[in-house]
């Protein structure tokens, strides 16, 4: 009765197990079609957080304020968008003015299935701003 039951459990645990050996499963990636973000930043944002975003058109839209420590009235920001590699997708500029909260809505170029990251960078002007702001960042 013993060696029955094991010689059952044997063939049943065969049966279960054979289906699998061989075959590889890859894990499918996942993405979202969006991602909100926020910042605030002196020079440049130092986060590097990556986003899987989903493949289709690239579009950034958001808010930025800026706050000038030395009486100038506006400053360039530089927005960029890089892959995983740090290899540079695609950028623009927005014009920040002094307390004023200025909106940016910007359609880039098509991207492929990866991993994502946002940069803002103050034009390299020697002036001193803080910033502050939030945005999505999305694909159609």
């Amino acid at each position: 009765m013993f060696k029955k039951l094991l010689l059952s459990l044997g063939l049943l645990t065969l049966m279960l197990v054979s289906p699998l050996q061989g075959a590889v499963h890859a894990a499918g990636p996942s993405c979202y079609d969006s991602y909100p973000f926020k910042f605030d930043f002196a020079v440049q944002t130092k986060e590097k957080i990556l986003r899987a975003i989903c493949p289709g058109k690239l579009n950034i839209s958001g808010e930025i304020t800026a706050f000038s420590y030395e009486g100038q009235r506006s400053v360039i920001v530089k927005i960029s968008v890089y892959d995983e590699n740090d290899k540079l997708v695609d950028s623009f500029e927005v014009l920040a003015e002094h307390g004023k909260t200025v909106r940016f809505d910007k359609s880039l170029g098509k991207i492929k299935l990866g991993n994502y990251y946002i940069k803002l960078k103050k034009e390299n002007d020697g002036t001193n701003w803080s910033f502050e702001g939030s945005g999505t960042i999305s694909s159609e």
